[in-house]
């Protein structure tokens, strides 16, 4: 694994009150009740999905993990954030709700030039360890 334990243990996990929707951390915002508890953005409703979560904090140790596989194609990052989503899911298993897993497709030119997509680094051991196709 190209980044070590200590550092992949330092990501830090999302608050417990999100965005019903995109999952954004929510300090201090309350739902009135029976309402659902939504960010600014989610309240407008711009979003062309439904939910998405994310397995932690946008910061420090966390970006260079995905800068890595990004960029240098580090495939064992790939099935490590796999591995994270699955436990996701298990946290919240109503948030599998799909027929398949499938990475986000790349710009061909982009494709080319880094002879790889990174999302289908995570979307193809994230399948097989739900047992979806991909």
């Amino acid at each position: 694994m190209p980044i070590c334990d200590v550092c992949l243990a330092s990501f830090s996990p999302l608050p417990e009150k999100q965005c019903e929707v995109c999952g954004q951390p929510l300090a201090g915002l309350t739902a009135s009740e029976g309402q659902p508890l939504l960010c600014p953005v989610c309240t407008n409703k711009t979003y062309a999905f439904d939910r998405a979560r994310s397995f932690a904090t946008y910061e420090g140790a966390l970006v260079r993990a995905i800068l890595l596989l990004k960029f240098e194609q580090m495939a064992p990052l790939g099935t490590w954030f796999a591995q994270r989503l699955e436990e996701l899911v298990q946290r919240e298993p109503d948030l599998l709700a799909a027929d398949a897993v499938v990475p986000v497709p790349l710009h061909r030119q982009r494709e080319r030039e880094r002879g790889y997509n990174q999302a289908a680094l995570i979307a193809k051991p994230l399948a097989k360890r739900l047992k979806l196709p991909s």
